[in-house]
């Protein structure tokens, strides 16, 4: 077997993992469905402070962010994760049904982009494509 066989045999499919933040239940369960339908794994967050607190904790390779939530809203958060060397680089994508005025703050912020409620298949879908699935994807046993 040649080294490149061996390399490749021990070579598995990283599951991505997503970040939802947002504080309606049924958003969050219909935007996990569609994460799931797209390989993804999905992490749920009520806030803005618990999307924070997940997101320094575990590894995620994109979040979904809310804009207007409860006890820390979307725009401070993504504030905080830019801030802090372990979540600098990670994507954020503002998901909002606000105007454009609060889309232009969230990339202020530091999202790198936003998309508008209600989430499309398609538009989740571009997004992955963008952030996820064009980056390195499978990592040593």
């Amino acid at each position: 077997m040649s080294k490149k066989q061996v390399a490749e045999a021990y070579l598995i499919p990283v599951v991505p993992v997503v970040l939802i933040a947002e504080d309606q239940q049924d958003i969050r369960q219909v935007t996990k469905l569609l994460l799931e339908a797209e390989g993804c794994s999905a992490i749920e967050a009520a806030n803005g402070l618990e999307a924070l607190q997940a997101a320094l904790s575990l590894k995620v390779h994109l979040i979904l962010m809310d804009i207007e939530m409860p006890i820390m809203n979307g725009l401070e958060a993504a504030r905080c994760l830019r801030q802090n060397d372990c979540t600098r680089r990670v994507p954020i994508v503002a998901v909002t049904s606000d105007d454009k005025q609060r889309c232009q703050e969230a990339i202020e912020a530091g999202c790198n982009e936003f998309i508008e409620k209600p989430l499309m298949p398609a538009m989740l879908r571009n997004a992955l494509a963008k952030y996820v699935y064009s980056g390195i994807n499978y990592t040593l046993l």
